[in-house]
């Protein structure tokens, strides 16, 4: 344990959570067998002795976690393989604040994407997205560790870089709503509620002015906006913004009921 403690691996706070060993099952990996840089990974930890840190990327595929994953670290846009065992596995990772937040709130820089109109193509749009999701995840953790001030600046930094005029809100973005009215900054949720919950309604009366041969080929994007407009409504009844949730109550009802009419698979 005190190893773990001298090379950093591990915060002095939770040396009593370290593990003996690193007990990895490779018997149903995804696939049915282990490649050469699955058995890089595990050779190196073998014998890296936790030296150095061994970091796995937050896009990485799960299929190449070679059942790691339960031994995840958040600390920024990557998962450090540690020795103490994720409580939570419902989503990979047990949160470090301390690194999530230094990492995240002090240390990134985001290109440019904060000045002016720039171009993102999809791939960058879809990176990008990844990281706004990183940050409502670091809040919910500082505020479950009662550190609501710095879940306010994470949110307000999210924000900064990711200026929703060069990143649009999408359905994913009722996180960020959420953990806004979770933090306190009810003004900042009611905005990115009524961004999501007219640009829903704008489109879906666009499609349903269609053909139903063109609703036919937009189904998938017609479900998401309904899915987004419908968790706006959910999200506001629950926070008590009734006086949103009024607002987009009528139009939700509206759109199911022309949904079950006129179904686009039709």
């Amino acid at each position: 344990s005190a190893w773990m403690i001298e090379t950093k691996t591990v915060a002095p706070k939770d040396a009593d959570k370290i593990v003996k060993t690193l007990e990895v099952d490779v018997r149903d990996v995804p696939r049915g067998y282990i490649g050469k840089n699955s058995l890089m990974i595990l050779d190196l930890l073998s014998t890296n002795n936790w030296v150095r840190p061994v970091y796995f990327a937050v896009t990485v595929p799960e299929e190449n976690y070679v059942n790691l994953d339960k031994y995840f670290q958040v600390e920024g846009l990557a998962y450090r393989v540690v020795p103490v065992l994720d409580d939570d596995q419902a989503v990979s990772g047990r949160v470090n604040t301390d690194a999530m937040y230094e990492n995240m709130v002090n240390k990134f820089r985001w290109g440019g994407i904060d000045e002016g109109e720039v171009y993102l193509d999809e791939t960058i749009m879809r990176m990008c997205i990844n990281y706004r999701n990183n940050f409502v995840r670091l809040s919910n953790e500082l505020l479950k560790e009662g550190k609501k001030e710095k879940a306010r600046i994470a949110l307000k930094t999210v924000y900064d870089a990711l200026p929703p005029e060069n990143v649009p809100y999408n359905y994913w973005s009722t996180m960020l709503a959420e953990a806004c009215y979770n933090a306190g900054l009810t003004e900042e949720a009611n905005t990115i509620m009524e961004q999501l919950g007219d640009n829903s309604i704008e489109e879906l009366r666009y499609y349903y002015s269609q053909k139903s041969k063109f609703q036919k080929g937009n189904s998938d994007e017609i479900q998401m906006k309904l899915a987004t407009l419908q968790r706006v409504y959910e999200i506001s009844m629950r926070k008590g913004q009734e006086e949103l949730a009024k607002k987009y109550e009528q139009e939700l009802m509206g759109f199911i009921g022309r949904m079950q009419q006129q179904s686009p698979a039709n």
